[in-house]
């Protein structure tokens, strides 16, 4: 099994927390962390909170493919309001050496 430490200064694409914040019909997550404190008018108290959790935590290779290799983390997401979930983070890194956030959810395991 490869773990590794994720950079604390991996990419987070403001589209991937507007997707995590925004409700939909199908594959919602806003909800819990709507519960937590987070919303859509501040998106960055969310990347902060996810950075937290990441770069605090030996990351395990997930799968690898033609883009490059996913990493999950498991970890306590703690919210704006003191209260926390576990979660699953995913993360990317690319071939070009570049890390980057993908999505996170909770983690029922």
């Amino acid at each position: 099994t490869i773990r590794v430490k994720i950079p604390v200064d991996f990419a987070i694409a403001p589209s991937k927390l507007d997707y995590l914040l925004r409700p939909r019909a199908k594959g919602d997550k806003s909800k819990f962390l709507v519960k937590l404190g987070f919303s859509e008018e501040r998106p960055t108290i969310l990347e902060r909170a996810i950075r937290a959790t990441a770069t605090g935590i030996e990351a395990q290779l997930d799968r690898t493919n033609k883009f490059g290799s996913f990493f999950a983390i498991k970890g306590f997401l703690v919210g704006s309001q003191g209260g926390a979930v576990k979660v699953r983070i995913i993360v990317q890194h690319r071939l070009d050496d570049v890390w980057s956030f993908v999505t996170l959810y909770p983690d029922r395991e």
